[in-house]
C-alpha cells in the first residue's frame, strides 16, 4: 500500500494518572428511542474541548439521529480497564487504541472499518496514506490517523543561565555535561536530570525515541527486519551515567510520567525528554514556573550525517465489537470524532495539528501557545514504521522492561551485554513468524533512500 510521507506535528497528550472518569457498565437506551454510545479514551488533555464539542452534538444532531455520547476518560491505567472490560463483554463501542492492536483484532474486540456499511465515503478521505500494521490490518482498515506527534527535548532556561550554560545541548554528552553542572550547583534542591523508571510504556514513549535520532530506528530496523536495540547502547551509557553520577534527580524509581513532569514544571530541573504533546502539559495539566523551551533531541555525533526526524501518526478511535448492536449510530459518532471540523477547533487551541490538511485550512487563527511552533517544527521529518514486538515470540524479559531495569540497575550493569541478549531473544522470534508477516513490516524503498537528511 502506498505510504505517504509528508506529515505535520502534533500537540498531544497521553496522560498518565488515574481514572479521570469510571465508566461502569450502561444500558445502550437512553430513554425516548436515544442509545448511548459510549467512547472511552485516555486523551485528557483535550477533555474541555471535547466534552464541550460532545454536548453540542447530543443537544443537536445526536437529538435529530436518536444519539447521545457517553464520553469517559481515563488516567495511566487506561489499556489495563480497557482490556478487562473487552474480556468481560464490557467494553465501550468505541475506544482509543493502543499497542497492541494486533491482540485486540485476533480474540475479535475491533470491527474493520472497512466491514461497515457506509465507511467508503470516509476511508477515501485517507486513501494512499495508511501504514500497514499501523492503521491496516491483514488488509483491512482498522483505524484511521488523526494527528501527528513529534519527539522532542526540553531545557529549563532559568537553570542555564543560573550555571553560565550558553548554549542548549546538542550531543548527548552536551547533556551530561550540562546536567552534571547543573546537579553539583544545585545543593541537593536543583538537578540537570529526570526520568522515570515507572511507567513501562516511557521506555518506548522516551528512551528509544531519545536515541532514534542518532542510530536511525526506534528499536528494529525496519530495512534489515531485525531489532537492534544494542545499537542504542550509547546513548542508554549516557543515560546510565547521569543515574549513577548523581547528574540526575534522585527517587526516580517512585515517580510516575505525571510525577516528573510536575517536578520539571516547578523549576528544579535542567533537562527532561519529552514529545510535542508535552506543551499542553507544561501549559495546561501543569503549567511551569520556569522558562522552558523545546529543543531537537540530541544526537551522539554533532559531525555525523542527521537522520530525519521522525514523526508518529496517530489514531484516535477504533469500533468495538460492542458497537455490533447499533452498528450506524456508533459509525456516526465515530465520523463525528473524525470531522474536519472538530479537528480544526483542537487545532486553534494548540492541541492538536490535525492529520488532515483540510482541517487545519478549516481553522479560523493559528495556535500561539508556548512551545507551539517549536514542537511542531520537524526537519525533514519521516513517519517512523511500526515494529513487530507485539507479535514476536520470545523468551525471557519484554524489552520495555528491561530497558527500565538497565536503567535503575547498579552501576556495574553491562549495557551492552544486556541489550546483546535482547536482541538475540527477540530476533530468533522473528525466525518462527510467517515469512510474508515479517516482510509486512520492511520499510519502502524511497523510505529507507531518504532516512538520511539531504
Amino acid at each position: 500500500m502506498k505510504r505517504v510521507f509528508k506529515v505535520f506535528s502534533v500537540i498531544a497528550a497521553l496522560i498518565a494518572a488515574a481514572p479521570l472518569f469510571a465508566g461502569g457498565k450502561q444500558d445502550s437506551s437512553s430513554g425516548n428511542g436515544v442509545e448511548t454510545i459510549r467512547v472511552w479514551s485516555d486523551n485528557a488533555h483535550e477533555a474541555t474541548l471535547r466534552n464541550k464539542q460532545i454536548e453540542a452534538f447530543n443537544n443537536g444532531i445526536g437529538k435529530e439521529k436518536g444519539i447521545k455520547i457517553d464520553y469517559q476518560l481515563y488516567g495511566s491505567n487506561y489499556w489495563d480497564v480497557i482490556k478487562v472490560a473487552a474480556q468481560s463483554g464490557d467494553a465501550p463501542d468505541l475506544y482509543r487504541p493502543q499497542i497492541p492492536v494486533q491482540d485486540f483484532l485476533d480474540a475479535g474486540y475491533i470491527i474493520p472499518l472497512t466491514d461497515i456499511p457506509g465507511s467508503a465515503e470516509l476511508l477515501k478521505k485517507y486513501e494512499g496514506a495508511l501504514i500497514g500494521n499501523k492503521q491496516v490490518f491483514s488488509g483491512k482498515i482498522m483505524t484511521l490517523p488523526y494527528n501527528l506527534t513529534t519527539r522532542k527535548f526540553v531545557i529549563n532556561q532559568d537553570l542555564f543561565d543560573k550555571n553560565g550554560i550558553k548554549d542548549i545541548p546538542r550531543t548527548w554528552d552536551d547533556v551530561h555535561k550540562y546536567a552534571k553542572l547543573i546537579s553539583d550547583n544545585g545543593g541537593g534542591k536543583e538537578f540537570g536530570f529526570i526520568f522515570t523508571f515507572q511507567s513501562d510504556w516511557v521506555s518506548y514513549a522516551y528512551a528509544t525515541y531519545m536515541a532514534a535520532p542518532s542510530v536511525g530506528h526506534s528499536g528494529f530496523d525496519n530495512i534489515n527486519l531485525k531489532f537492534d536495540f544494542e545499537g542504542m547502547t550509547p546513548v542508554f551509557e549516557i543515560f546510565k551515567q547521569m543515574f549513577n553520577d548523581g547528574s540526575a534527580i534522585p527517587g526516580g524509581a517512585g515517580m510516575d510520567a505525571d510525577q516528573i513532569r510536575a517536578v520539571f514544571a516547578e523549576g528544579r530541573i535542567g533537562m527532561i525528554p519529552a514529545a510535542s504533546f508535552d506543551v499542553a502539559v507544561y501549559n495546561n495539566q501543569f503549567p511551569a514556573k520556569c522558562n522552558w523551551k523545546m529543543i531537537d533531541i540530541p544526537v551522539l555525533d554533532a559531525r555525523a550525517p542527521k537522520n530525519r526526524e521522525f514523526v508518529d501518526d496517530m489514531n484516535l478511535l477504533v469500533v468495538g465489537s460492542s458497537a455490533k448492536k447499533h452498528l450506524e449510530k456508533a459509525f456516526e459518532v465515530f465520523k463525528f470524532f473524525y470531522s474536519d471540523e472538530n479537528a480544526a477547533e483542537m487545532y486553534e487551541e494548540g492541541l492538536y495539528i490535525p492529520f488532515r490538511q483540510e482541517a487545519i485550512k478549516m481553522a479560523k487563527k493559528t495556535p500561539d501557545v508556548k512551545g507551539f511552533a517549536d514542537s511542531a517544527y520537524t526537519f525533514q521529518p519521516v513517519i517512523r514504521l511500526p515494529m513487530p514486538d507485539t507479535i514476536t515470540p520470545f523468551e525471557g524479559e519484554a524489552y520495555r522492561p528491561l530497558i527500565l531495569n538497565i536503567f535503575s540497575g547498579p552501576a556495574s550493569t553491562n549495557v551492552r551485554a544486556m541489550l546483546q541478549d535482547l536482541d538475540k531473544r527477540y530476533n530468533a522470534g522473528l525466525a518462527k513468524l510467517p515469512a510474508a508477516k515479517l516482510e509486512e513490516f520492511r520499510a519502502p524503498a524511497n523510505w529507507a533512500r531518504d532516512l538520511k537528511a539531504k
